[in-house]
């Protein structure tokens, strides 16, 4: 299987797009209708391994400022030496808005299940994972200031995990973009790394944006650093 190959196509067609668990743009906002859907590819390289993994990422909304959301991470990995379906994650919580410092923070948080759903590349375990996802807008939505904060239980066979990332940057209607940094740290290691996304929505059409995004861990220990490049096709669903 030639990953490289597999890899750069659904980035040039956009029409795959990683992982659930990250720090991003206007991360703590709702979307502009009710209902989204996300999908990602998302290349990586791991101590000379390579993968390719697909994600599915369906999301609902309720109320303006502050209501519900759920979702659910339906997963695909490609690996030099085989693939298939991974665990399903089911989410959802409270989010809100609030007026700060002239502008507003938004937050998404929630609870989620990892659900071993048989597939060749799940880990064939229930994981139960707690966070918020937090953007900070201000007057104009030209500044923002993203976080991302979660709590994975991983049961008795492995440390359980603790996830975190910040960024800044901002943007216009069009084209935003931020950088920041991230972290993973559990009881027999860590790994600390830096992030990078460019948000593109095309002229007269707001129902979809893309992203590009690029991952580099810096420091680590106890867990092998990886590198990554993304691609986010998100298509809003329903009425604008």
């Amino acid at each position: 299987m030639k990953l490289r190959t597999i890899a750069i196509t659904p980035i040039l067609i956009a029409a795959l797009s990683g992982e659930g668990r990250a720090s991003d743009v206007v991360i703590g906002t709702r979307g502009p209708t009710s209902y989204q859907l996300d999908q990602r590819a998302a290349y990586s390289q791991n101590s000379g391994s390579q993968s390719l993994t697909l994600n599915t990422i369906p999301k609902y909304w309720t109320g303006k400022e502050s209501g519900f959301w759920a979702g659910a991470n339906i997963p695909y990995k490609h690996t030099e030496s085989s693939n298939g379906l991974g665990d399903v994650t089911l989410f959802g919580g409270p989010r809100g808005t609030v007026s700060a410092g002239g502008g507003n923070f938004h937050f998404l948080s929630y609870i989620g299940e990892t659900l071993p759903t048989g597939g060749l590349m799940g880990n064939s375990r229930y994981d139960t994972r707690v966070g918020v996802h937090g953007t900070y807008l201000s007057a104009g939505r030209r500044f923002e200031a993203d976080m991302t904060a979660e709590y994975s239980m991983t049961g008795k066979e492995r440390p359980d995990e603790i996830f975190g990332g910040v960024l800044a940057g901002g943007g216009g209607k069009r084209l935003r973009g931020a950088a920041g940094f991230t972290g993973l740290r559990r009881k027999d290691g860590y790994t600390a790394g830096l992030r990078g996304v460019a948000r593109l929505t095309p002229p007269r059409d707001n129902r979809f944006h893309v992203e590009f995004v690029g991952d580099a861990a810096v420091k680590a220990k106890n867990i092998r650093k990886s590198r990554s490049a993304a691609v986010f096709l998100r298509y809003n669903l329903g009425k604008l």
